[in-house]
């Protein structure tokens, strides 16, 4: 019995996760008018770079996993 996830599937269910971790941010942080969130769907060096390059920001902040938190 073949139980394979169509791709899209996949990538919708990450995209759908990926909101409701940036909703629940929200909710808990005061954040400044001026932050911006941005789900891309790639190679992160990549796309990391790309907004980097579009978007004049003074910092740019990942996420490792979301093991531990904003205060690491």
């Amino acid at each position: 019995m073949n139980r394979a996830i169509p791709a899209a599937q996949v990538k919708r269910e990450a995209l759908d996760e990926g909101r409701k971790v940036f909703a629940a941010i929200r909710n808990e942080h005061t954040l400044p008018a001026s932050a911006q969130e941005f789900i891309e769907v790639g190679d992160p060096a990549t796309k990391i770079r790309e907004k980097a390059l579009d978007w004049a920001a003074d910092m740019i902040v990942t996420g490792s996993h979301g093991r531990r938190g904003l205060p690491r």
